[in-house]
């Protein structure tokens, strides 16, 4: 498994998992064959932080130990971009990527999730994403986490030049946080 830890961007992150882009793009994989035509990046990548807020919130981790940052249009988990993007250095070591991107920004999947990558929890997490934002417009998605603390915290004072969103702030309940710092890192994801 391929493992990869963040240096943050101008900030300490609270939680600091570890990046297993090879889950990610089962993740990507798993959202992107809800239909036949596949579905928007953008959709995607809202579904994946839905999720990970989810998980985060209902069992102590978020799905792929991704970042999120801090964009024009909501909170992004930062490396699944990315990868779906294929920027050379998201994706130099993990091979053929297994989708395409074609018009209209759709992710076509060429093959179906390696479902043994992803746990119930996370297959819970993604359905709860998934049920969250199939249906909803690209503003309607922006909406569901612009108005979110951990989002406004860093979109509010992104001129110190920080667009890293710390993920304990997505936390609801505060009250673990110091024993997810000292697990978050060993946790394989």
């Amino acid at each position: 498994m391929i493992a990869v830890s963040y240096t943050s961007r101008n900030m300490q992150n609270d939680l600091q998992f570890r990046f297993n882009p090879r889950k990610a793009i089962e993740a990507i994989l798993w959202v992107a064959t809800r239909r036949p035509e596949g579905v928007d990046y953008y959709k995607i990548l809202k579904t994946l932080l839905d999720a990970d807020v989810y998980h985060l919130n209902t069992y102590g981790r978020i799905l792929t130990g991704d970042q999120y940052v801090a964009m024009a249009h909501g909170p992004v988990p930062d490396y699944a971009y990315q990868i779906i993007k294929g920027e050379l250095l998201a994706v130099h070591d993990l091979g053929e990527i297994p989708f395409s991107v074609g018009d209209k920004s759709m992710v076509c999947p060429k093959r179906p999730p390696e479902m043994d990558q992803l746990s119930e929890s996370d297959v819970e997490a993604l359905e709860h994403g998934w049920m969250r934002c199939k249906d909803l417009s690209f503003n309607e998605l922006h909406a569901l986490y612009a108005d979110h603390p951990a989002y406004k915290k860093v979109w509010e004072h992104k001129s110190t030049g920080s667009d890293l969103i710390n993920i304990a702030d997505f936390l609801e309940d505060k009250t673990s946080l110091e024993e997810l710092k000292e697990l978050a890192p060993r946790l394989q994801i």
